[in-house]
């Protein structure tokens, strides 16, 4: 059973923050005072809830507490200030912004700074041992996913499989598949997409993936990716500018043959090992000093963007070689 309050007699205010963790959006914070005594058999720290949990408890903790706000720092101020105190920066805003002035702050983690002059306490794990802190996290975690939902609506994320998603059982597949497509998430598999843009014009996306004949190091029976192979499984490339998303780079030239404008890969993870003058040292087939390790690559009027991607691979190894997203902007020629 969660604890009501640290000390009894005095307004408290639990703080908790969602959005530390993601690589994508803004950090969310909470503050909430709750009536003395209050609690709820559904409360605890919002990672351990149901989705249906979290908003049924969201709607009772705002309809019943003394006070509640809630604040988001914005991923361009979290670039600027870091994460950590993007964190601080949003539980503060949230406190200045209640009704009614706590006496003391209890904050979830080991460590807070703010010039608000409220006393603070800093508590471990304080999201599932005060029901302050519980209610704070259940609100800043459903007012970032429902500002992420939104987001999504506007800008789609479309995902691909690589190797690593084909050396997964059947069962385990379905079910991060599913995960995907709970956070909106769409999969091409072998699928394409039409995109307008603001302008009105029109790219088609196209999404590729084969199984692991065509990954050297992983084929029992290796075989090469053809331009035959592209149209049995894609068909002709359609009309007008076409974006390929394929996780394995070693076929540009098939690719920029099929028709992409530009194709977008991964799966080199940078070479691994990255000297100066020298580039990769190794690609996941253990192949040395691979062809392509990352960069922006071109045949003619074609185009490869290789990201080296944030993990390590199955290797483990990754040196003088920072993680990296890429970002890319497309314009149109006049």
């Amino acid at each position: 059973m969660l604890r009501t309050c640290l000390q009894a007699g005095r307004i408290e205010a639990g703080c908790d923050e969602a959005g530390r963790g993601p690589l994508a959006g803004p950090v969310a914070a909470a503050a909430v005072i709750l009536p003395e005594g209050w609690n709820h058999p559904l409360l605890n720290d919002s990672k351990k809830m149901s989705e249906k949990n979290r908003y049924l408890l969201r709607e009772t903790i705002e309809r019943e507490a003394v006070a509640w706000a809630v604040e988001m720092v914005s991923p361009e101020e979290i670039d600027r200030i870091n994460i950590l105190n993007a964190s601080f920066a949003a539980m503060s805003r949230a406190v200045a912004r209640l009704k009614v002035v706590p006496q003391m702050l209890l904050i979830d983690g080991n460590r807070f700074r703010t010039s608000l002059d409220i006393p603070y306490e800093c508590i471990v794990k304080g999201d599932a041992t005060f029901v302050s802190i519980a209610a704070a996290s259940v609100l800043a975690k459903t007012y970032r996913d429902d500002y992420m939902n939104r987001i999504a609506e506007e800008y789609p994320v479309y995902y691909i499989r690589g190797n690593h998603e084909e050396g997964l059982a059947t069962a385990d597949w379905e079910s991060y598949r599913a995960a995907l497509a709970a956070s909106r998430v769409q999969v091409l598999d072998n699928e394409t997409v039409q995109l307008t843009t603001e302008n009105g014009d029109r790219i088609n996306l196209t999404g590729l993936w084969y199984k692991l004949d065509y990954y050297h190091k992983y084929a029992s029976h290796y075989r090469p990716v053809t331009e035959e192979t592209m149209y049995t499984i894609l068909g002709e490339a359609p009309e007008g500018y076409n974006i390929l998303l394929a996780h394995n780079p070693n076929y540009f030239p098939v690719y920029a043959a099929w028709g992409a404008d530009v194709t977008f890969c991964g799966h080199i993870h940078g070479g691994m090992i990255w000297l100066p003058l020298l580039g990769g040292i190794l690609s996941p087939e253990t192949i040395l000093f691979p062809e392509y390790d990352g960069g922006i690559y071109q045949i003619e009027d074609k185009t490869m963007i290789l990201s080296r991607g944030l993990g390590r691979g199955r290797m483990g190894i990754r040196l003088f070689n920072p993680p990296e997203l890429v970002c890319v902007t497309l314009t149109r020629e006049e």
